[in-house]
């Protein structure tokens, strides 16, 4: 499934610049490796390079092998035939791509050691009613009855992601999907909940729960603002989707 996937990234250009960076030393070092007979001592050696030099020292025929699987990864739209070698080098590339993305936040994680980051109580709460929050999305579209705003709590989460959004009476938030799951805590209002077009009615103390990738909308069916906590994993997802992520879940850019 990983070898998928980082073709799906080669072929969409889905990197990010220092992603692309890395991507293209790892080509140059190998190709200086081959062109000097494996004499060349590489000034940075990645666990994808060492993997693709075990793999072309077994035969000419596998040098070969990786030779134009280095050709391909500079020119996606070649002629190019995977075999299981090549597919586990593509786990390889993919799996050293989305661990350095998200490499700060297990580091953290197995350090046992406190992130608080200040020691002002005021930094450790929030109120639905008072500055604080950050607009990062809004949207407006009267002929789909879309009418909705985003705000994010300013804590200092890695891996949590806690949004309010709020949706004017009679409109909705837009149907969309992500790769984040996320659970709703309602605050305020009266509305309903699709999800992969399974309904639910929902008001204020109401949960839903959004899984990963499922299809879903909010919509309010009352008569004042329909206020919702959104609480998702995107700190962890939106470094692990190797892509462009907002653009997978919403109509227009943020």
């Amino acid at each position: 499934m990983m070898h998928e996937l980082f073709k799906k990234a080669v072929k969409g250009r889905r990197f990010n610049d220092s992603e692309a960076e890395f991507l293209q030393k790892i080509i140059s070092d190998l190709r200086d490796y081959f062109e000097n007979n494996g004499s060349n001592n590489f000034s940075a050696i990645s666990i994808a390079s060492n993997v693709a030099i075990g793999l072309a020292s077994r035969s000419e025929k596998s040098k070969d092998k990786v030779e134009d699987f280095i050709g391909w990864l500079e020119n996606p739209k070649s002629n190019f035939q995977f075999d299981e070698d090549i597919d586990y080098l593509c786990n390889v590339f993919y799996m050293e791509i989305v661990s350095k993305r998200t490499e700060s936040i297990i580091e953290g994680i197995n350090k046992e050691k406190s992130l608080t980051l200040s020691d002002r109580p005021a930094d450790f709460v929030a109120s639905l009613d008072e500055d604080g929050k950050e607009r990062i999305y809004e949207n407006v579209i009267h002929d789909l009855d879309i009418d909705f705003t985003v705000d994010r709590l300013n804590f200092p989460c890695e891996v949590l992601d806690p949004r309010v959004v709020s949706i004017k009476p009679g409109k909705g938030n837009e149907m969309h999907r992500h790769a984040h799951e996320t659970i709703f805590v309602f605050l305020e209002g009266n509305g309903k909940v699709i999800v992969d077009n399974i309904e639910n009615e929902v008001k204020s103390g109401s949960f839903a729960y959004i899984p990963r990738w499922s299809v879903h909308q909010t919509i309010n069916t009352g008569e004042k603002d329909l206020k919702f906590l959104a609480v998702a994993d995107f700190g962890l997802t939106g470094k692990s989707f190797v892509g462009n992520y907002h653009r997978t879940a919403r109509l227009k850019e943020a």
